[in-house]
């Protein structure tokens, strides 16, 4: 059985499911398009620095450290069980 993406809702800027701090500044993870984050092309719509857009879930994980969490969507457990997942998707290659 497929696990549900808890994620699969866009929200709006201000109101984020997780916030990265990344080279560029605070990442706020909008929506996921996939249940399971750690696909190679795995990809979360975010909000950077004034600008909206996909970005690779492994390349977050990799270069951000995650700040802060929705609470009322994630338990600590939980919230360590998806960062734990993103860190093990493959880079993506082209």
């Amino acid at each position: 059985m497929a696990s549900k993406n808890v994620m699969a809702k866009s929200r709006k800027r201000g109101n984020p499911y997780l916030v990265f701090s990344g080279p560029f500044g605070e990442i706020q993870v909008l929506k996921s398009w996939q249940a399971d984050n750690a696909k190679p092309y795995g990809r979360w719509f975010v909000y950077v620095n004034g600008d909206m857009g996909d970005s690779y879930v492994h390349d977050i994980v990799k270069y951000g450290t995650l700040l802060d969490y929705d609470r009322t969507v994630f338990t600590p457990e939980e919230i360590n069980a998806v960062v734990r997942q993103a860190r093990q998707a493959p880079a993506p290659s082209f």
